[in-house]
């Protein structure tokens, strides 16, 4: 059975301020001959589980290509330390970094066949590290935020903005998503697209032409700079308004054209 190839570990990668909760889905004897990693970012209020609990899926079916996996929460989700309300685009990328920098310490990594999968706002998080390092070979995107200035404006009005700078917080699915998360968004601008065409590698996205959450405006806003740019490109349009995209046909679909992209560092 497939399942016994696998090899399931639990991690609490240390950081200054506490840890980041991770799992890796390696193949046996990895240790022996390092391969190929794929490193995944959830989006906000999310985990390393996954709609659908996807990101186990995904793991489990590249291992069967022979393709490791390494999931984790950002500070202040799931079993990572922090709270929500600390969370903020700069400890994102703190995070990544610091996974990154463990991953490719360890002995079952080639650390010259890495790759991405990033969902929603993880993808911004995942576009920026692409981009600034220029180590990643290939990279998948599910529903991502391109602009995320657009979405706080799209989203918040003048009653808004004075009901967070009053309580230095507003809810987000049952959250507290901090005062410090909206200012930096505010502030930085970021183009995650322009970030992520800086690492010139493979990129899939896939993306729902209904999203009720994050607009198909921003899967067009990558596709218009990744076409652009020298690696291969290649935007999937779903038909659903689903922002988790979580029919059960549409889940398998992208665990699975997924897998077969990233398979590619093998």
């Amino acid at each position: 059975m497939p399942s016994m190839n696998i090899s399931l570990n639990w991690h609490a990668i240390e950081t200054a301020d506490g840890h980041i909760a991770s799992t890796q889905y390696l193949p046996h004897g990895s240790a022996d001959s390092p391969v190929p990693v794929v490193i995944c970012c959830h989006g906000l209020t999310g985990t390393r589980i996954g709609s659908c609990y996807r990101y186990p899926q995904l793991g489990r079916r590249l291992v069967e290509l022979g393709v490791g996996c390494v999931t984790f929460d950002f500070t202040g989700c799931g079993e990572s330390s922090g709270t929500f309300d600390q969370l903020t685009p700069q400890t994102m990328r703190e995070d990544l970094l610091a996974v990154l920098a463990w991953v490719q310490q360890q002995a079952w990594c080639d650390d010259q066949r890495l790759g991405l999968c990033a969902s929603s706002f993880g993808a911004v998080t995942a576009s920026g590290i692409a981009g600034a390092t220029r180590i990643f070979k290939a990279a998948t995107l599910w529903a991502p935020v391109a602009h995320p200035r657009r979405l706080i404006d799209m989203y918040m009005n003048d009653d808004a903005w004075a009901l967070l700078r009053a309580q230095g917080w507003l809810p987000h699915r049952g959250l507290r998503l901090g005062q410090a998360f909206f200012e930096q968004v505010v502030e930085e601008n970021q183009d995650a697209a322009t970030q992520l065409a800086l690492a010139e590698c493979p990129t899939l996205i896939f993306h729902g032409n209904g999203d009720t959450e994050v607009p198909f405006d921003h899967a067009r806003a990558y596709e218009a700079t990744l076409t652009k740019s020298a690696a291969e490109f290649e935007l999937v349009v779903l038909d659903t308004s689903d922002h988790g995209m979580r029919d059960v046909a549409l889940s398998d679909r992208l665990v699975e054209e997924t897998a077969q992209w990233l398979s590619r560092l093998r």
